[in-house]
């Protein structure tokens, strides 16, 4: 919808309309013709509106597929250094129901834990259900702290894992 397509659809139906009410004379011709010719503003003005919301649209959905195609080109530049510095680079979050996860996780997890970032990726607790049973306290402990205070969190735990193999991890 745009304003030329509608004026050119709109006036060679309605001006004729608008001539014959205006040409018959009387009261409820004048009226007529008054109404036709109001309708025809206020549908050219509607289309003007609509037009310029569509427009507006448009160059919100080409911004957004550019933030978004930005966004990706970052996390790929991300994934790509990640894999290539030694250990996990990772983002944790801790939710206040108390539940955590890792948005982000480098592929290193899978040697070093054991875990896809896929699967923790949205729940953590595949990944805490490897902290060796004696440790596992105050790992939880620490993270609190850490969320508590705002601070970087640090940590040396074990890992243990289904055959028995036992990682230490800083």
């Amino acid at each position: 919808v745009d304003r030329l397509s509608m004026l050119g659809f709109l006036v060679p139906t309605l001006v004729p309309l608008i001539e014959r009410f205006s040409l018959e004379g009387g009261e409820h011709s004048t009226a007529m013709t008054v109404m036709v010719a109001l309708f025809l503003l206020f549908i050219a003005l509607n289309a003007t509106r609509v037009e310029r919301s569509f427009r507006e649209n448009i160059l919100l959905r080409i911004e957004a597929v550019g933030r978004e195609r930005a966004l990706q080109e970052a996390l790929d530049l991300l994934r790509k250094i990640a894999d290539r510095v030694p250990g996990v680079v990772y983002q944790f979050r801790l939710r206040p129901d108390g539940s955590s996860c890792f948005p982000f996780a480098s592929e290193a997890t899978r040697e070093l834990f054991r875990v896809s970032p896929e699967e923790i990726r949205e729940d953590a607790s595949r990944e805490f259900a490897n902290c060796h049973p004696d440790d596992l306290a105050a790992l939880m402990e620490s993270i609190q702290l850490s969320a508590r205070n705002l601070t970087p969190w640090h940590h040396e735990v074990r890992s243990k894992f289904d055959d028995g193999t036992v990682r230490w991890l800083f």
